[in-house]
């Protein structure tokens, strides 16, 4: 498999910005690059009534609650500590939290109250590896097939930072992770996590922890916990994936990007994948992964994994699905994906997804082959600002059959942008050969609203 690179050079004299699926872990005045994730589909456990609950909306600290050892602050600078501590975990609105303007939560709702910790805006820059917001202790003695809801915001941009959501049964002498949070930015995470193996347990304690890796990071939220008696059924499907193998972006071993406009000469086996936790209290017997699979609406026929497997309480697996099936013209393609069990499930409303992308060909109106990259979910811009001599960008696509043509790059440009500016482009492979060199200067009629 030929994996193309296309990176882009823009040399300007004042601000502009392109369009980007790549994460650039740099902050600073220079360039700052905003980026837009699918939220994951992660929604929350089937529940009673909460045995024990907190949504913050007291606007402190609940009693009870332990924030840890204060923080110490550091000069935005050079990272040197100044020797003066504050609080790591308070609580407030998103507009509180973004005080520094690096630490976008989503206001959801309007005006919510949240606890977080935030390592940019003041008073902090400041030092904040291994932070936790730890609840206090409950008694789940009598209690079984409990699970936790509770809304999380991580987004890891700028710094090699980690969230989990931790247990304690020791008085918080030590800790056991028991979830770990992904990256989503700009949204807001609905988890749900099955407590099975604490049934019974007279002292249990949680710990939501933060680390920003040493770097000068963003932050966490925590908000809405919910702890209750779990349903006996309920798988939930997360993320969903129309490729086997979604893994990192730059490994080049396998095909692991997805495609919003695939052409049709690099089609090939269609693949789904799908996140599946059992938030439920009993074991899930059988469980299989169906995808019908339309072209502009006409069904092509429905798959099924061929053999299923167990799922246990509180746990996730991720299933995958080879069809047999290659797209023979251009369309749009739908794929609506089922997940069950050998059970009757509970809420059969979350156990589905649905992935689209469009196969494009010669005969489309103005998508002549087009090949856009889709994964992984990410969407963006990078902006430069003024006086800076230069930024790169770049997206990868992966190249399954041989022949195609790359013709040109699409690049999208902001409100604002102003002229002189020039964009290179460097087509390399795997090795990083360049391959091809475009380079144009940016006109005024690339700016207008024809353009």
């Amino acid at each position: 498999m030929r994996h193309l690179y296309m990176t882009a050079f823009v040399l300007m004299g004042t601000a502009v910005a392109a369009q980007s699926v790549q994460k650039v872990p740099v902050r600073g005045a220079v360039e700052r690059l905003h980026i837009k994730q699918d939220k994951p589909e992660q929604p929350a456990v089937r529940k009673g009534s909460c045995l024990f609950s907190e949504d913050f909306e007291g606007g402190a600290i609940p009693a009870g609650w332990d924030i840890g050892s204060q923080v110490e602050q550091q000069d935005d600078n050079t990272g040197v500590g100044l020797g003066t501590f504050v609080d790591a975990w308070v609580v407030g609105t998103a507009a509180d939290a973004n005080n520094g303007g690096f630490f976008e939560v989503p206001d959801d709702p309007m005006g919510n109250l949240f606890a977080y910790a935030n390592d940019d805006g003041d008073p902090c820059n400041c030092d904040m590896m291994d932070i936790g917001l730890v609840t206090p202790s409950y008694d789940f003695s009598g209690q079984t097939g409990l699970g936790m809801t509770v809304r999380l915001y991580h987004d890891g941009q700028y710094a090699t930072s980690t969230a989990f959501v931790q247990a304690s049964t020791d008085g918080g002498v030590t800790w056991t992770d028991i979830y770990t949070v992904p990256e989503a930015v700009a949204a807001w995470q609905n988890v749900g996590i099955s407590l099975a193996a604490y049934d019974n347990a007279p002292d249990v304690m949680f710990r939501f922890k933060w680390d920003d890796g040493g770097g000068w990071g963003t932050g966490m939220g925590v908000d809405d916990m919910c702890i209750s008696t779990l349903v006996p059924n309920d798988l939930v499907v997360g993320n969903s994936w129309s490729v086997a193998q979604p893994g990192i972006y730059d490994d080049a071993t396998v095909r692991n990007l997805e495609y919003r406009k695939l052409p049709l000469e690099q089609a090939t086996e269609l693949e789904v994948a799908v996140d599946v936790v059992n938030n439920g209290s009993a074991a899930q017997p059988n469980t299989v992964l169906n995808a019908e699979v339309f072209v502009d609406g006409v069904s092509q026929g429905t798959f099924t994994s061929p053999s299923g497997t167990t799922i246990n309480p509180g746990t996730r697996d991720t299933l995958v699905l080879s069809t047999g099936w290659t797209p023979s013209v251009p369309g749009m393609v739908e794929v609506q994906i089922t997940v069950q069990s050998d059970s009757t499930d509970a809420n059969p409303g979350d156990n589905v997804a649905t992935k689209t992308f469009d196969v494009t060909g010669p005969m489309m109106a103005d998508e002549y082959n087009i090949m856009s990259n889709n994964d992984p979910g990410l969407t963006g811009s990078i902006t430069i600002a003024q006086n800076a001599t230069y930024s790169l960008i770049g997206t990868e696509f992966q190249i399954e059959n041989s022949g195609s043509m790359a013709y040109g790059v699409g690049l999208v440009f902001r409100d604002n942008t102003e002229l002189p500016a020039v964009v290179n482009v460097y087509l390399s492979d795997d090795n990083a050969d360049v391959g091809e060199i475009l380079a144009f200067e940016i006109q005024g009629w690339h700016l207008s609203g024809a353009g």
